[in-house]
């Protein structure tokens, strides 16, 4: 259940790329940050199903969230081209 789930909230995560032209060139940096951010969520936990409801909270380590709000920040993609 968890995989299946996970696997379609980053289906949409992927899909959602292109809204990125929606958004102000002031919150693109912020809106891949988050979008970033919750997709390496995603990725632990399909890696990891069994903790969520039963084990230790499933989270993003710090430095791997400093790591893409810095890439987001700096990135100078066109709005077409982020994820």
């Amino acid at each position: 259940f968890v995989t299946q789930r996970s696997d379609l909230a980053r289906a949409a995560c992927r899909e959602s790329a292109s809204l990125d032209g929606m958004v102000s060139a002031d919150g693109r940096a912020v809106l891949r940050a988050m979008t970033g951010i919750y997709a390496a969520l995603l990725e632990r936990l399909a890696r990891r199903p069994a903790c969520v409801g039963l084990g230790p909270r499933v989270r993003v380590p710090k430095r791997t969230k400093v790591w893409i709000a810095a890439r987001a920040l700096v990135s100078r993609r066109p709005a077409s081209a982020a994820r």
